[in-house]
């Protein structure tokens, strides 16, 4: 982090140096002096063994003024790390040992612990500032905290709106409060995003078909940070999806965002299911936040009538810790998400499950995800590990084929068709080295490994598996956005097999 304190932190090192060779030069001569003794006056906050602990200059080595002055740097990052960026280091004396050798002290005055109470915002052109301002809560008057700035920063990265977000600049206001200076550059606000994807016949003799999905969004409508989206999504032969999603951020001026969605997916002659829900959302710092669903669910059996014809209402929670840096190929951080939820089915009408007609059914789910991003090797060899794992379950009743979960493709298990599996419990692991190229772009490899299981019903029979799959993927920057693709294989196929998928944002 730059700032204003830490410019004066240089200064000061450089005139303790400058101080250093002064003295030496005219006092002792050109001679070379060792380092008797290091003292430590004036601090409370850390030991003066915890200080100097770390220190390069060591007792008994030969005195250099730069590896002095690198450690005196090292005590004020330490400080502000602890949230004291005022503190100061002072050279309280210098006293000869004996002919060859010196004894130094150090004086610290660590200052106040200040207050965060003013943002200022450059770079915005139609973003109300205060949606910048808010993330970091300056109504609480919160003490500085530079994790919980680079949490701020995060936050507004995931907002969607700015393609770049500056590092915040401290600079100081009083001795008991600071603020901090941060650009931004804004990006469009409304974009065309698609997916398209190659799928070769099932069984030989088959023709091929062409899977993907559609999406145009509205990511900051009048400056305000408020999104929508409507998408249209393409699955196989038989299913298709359409969805609207609204976004309203910061209600009434609190960190609790809300969104409604809608879905209607088509599985041609086996069912029709059509889905309202509302997600509000309580942000919190650093990362975690805490959100709610209530959600009704319709689902009308096709002509081969081998789904409930019913209705469901179902409520959840899911608490989230996202760090990450980059949403879209992050270089750092990790996220870490787990929900349930817990419904009431209402079957009724003649299907194949008549028995079961108007009866109340009880379903319950549970979905964890995590990642992370760590660096191998290099600064640009990013190693991203990440987990996906659902189950749901139904008491009083068998779960149908509109209550599965479909699996395969890009967004689950790479190497596979579009949901080429309906599974009820799965555990999928993900694996993906990747070489950065650019802020967004990368070229990786990647394996997808799942354990898939559902069991046996009137409809369909217990199922498990151990899919594998394996491939390339890649994502750029262009002129047109940002271009994200993978080739994969699933295990024991041959590379006339592969799976290709890739997406596209344009901004216009």
């Amino acid at each position: 982090m730059i700032s204003k304190a830490g410019i004066s932190r240089s200064c000061c090192a450089i005139q303790i140096a400058l101080f250093l060779c002064v003295f030496l030069s005219s006092v002792f001569g050109q001679q070379k002096y060792r380092i008797a003794s290091f003292h430590i006056q004036g601090a409370k906050f850390f030991s003066s063994d915890d200080l100097l602990k770390n220190f390069s200059s060591k007792q008994g080595d030969t005195l250099h003024e730069q590896l002095l002055e690198q450690d005196i740097n090292n005590i004020l990052k330490k400080y502000e790390e602890a949230g004291y960026p005022l503190a100061k280091v002072m050279i309280e004396k210098i006293i000869p040992h004996d002919s060859s050798s010196l004894d130094i002290t150090l004086g610290i005055q660590e200052g106040g612990r200040p207050r965060l109470i003013a943002v200022k915002v450059s770079g915005n052109i139609e973003t109300d500032s205060n949606i910048i301002t808010r993330e970091f809560f300056l109504a609480e008057r919160p003490y500085f905290d530079r994790n919980a700035l680079e949490a701020a920063r995060n936050r507004i990265e995931h907002l969607g709106i700015f393609t770049e977000v500056s590092p915040p600049e401290l600079f100081i206001i009083n001795d008991s409060s600071v603020g901090v200076n941060i650009t931004v550059s804004e990006a469009h606000s409304t974009y065309i995003d698609g997916i398209l994807g190659y799928n070769p016949p099932p069984v030989p003799g088959e023709s091929g078909f062409l899977s993907g999905f559609v999406s145009l969004g509205f990511t900051n409508i009048a400056g305000t940070a408020r999104n929508a989206s409507l998408d249209f999504r393409r699955e196989t032969k038989s299913a298709q999806e359409l969805s609207a999603r609204y976004g309203e951020p910061w209600i009434f001026g609190l960190p609790i965002n809300a969104n409604i969605s809608f879905l209607q997916r088509d599985e041609d002659s086996l069912y029709t299911r059509t889905n309202f829900m509302i997600e509000p959302s309580l942000i919190l710092s650093n990362g975690f936040s805490l959100s709610a669903s209530f959600s009704y669910d319709r689902t009308v059996p096709g002509s081969a009538h081998i789904v409930y014809d019913s209705r469901s209402f179902t409520a959840g929670v899911q608490a989230k810790l996202d760090t990450r840096d980059n949403l879209a190929a992050p270089r750092t951080g990790f996220l870490l998400a787990l929900g349930a939820s817990y419904g009431s089915k209402y079957v009724s009408g003649a299907t194949s499950f008549d028995s079961l007609a108007a009866r109340s059914l009880a379903v319950r789910t549970l979905g964890f995800d995590g990642s992370f991003a760590v660096k191998t090797f290099s600064e640009r060899f990013i190693f991203v590990p990440a987990v996906a794992a659902r189950m749901i379950d139904i008491t009083n009743g068998e779960l149908d084929e509109s209550d599965l979960f479909p699996i395969g493709g890009l967004r689950t298990l790479r190497g596979y068709f579009e949901s080429e599996f309906h599974i009820s419990r799965y555990v999928i692991v993900h694996a993906d080295e990747r070489l950065m190229t650019g802020h967004s772009s990368f070229l990786g490899i990647f394996i997808d490994y799942g354990y898939l299981w559902r069991p046996t019903t009137i409809t369909f029979a217990s199922e498990t598996l151990y899919p594998f799959g394996y491939g390339v993927s890649f994502q750029f920057e262009t002129q047109l956005g940002l271009l994200s693709a993978s080739i994969g294989l699933a295990k024991n196929e041959t590379i006339d097999r592969a799976k290709l998928h890739f997406g596209v944002i344009k901004d216009f």
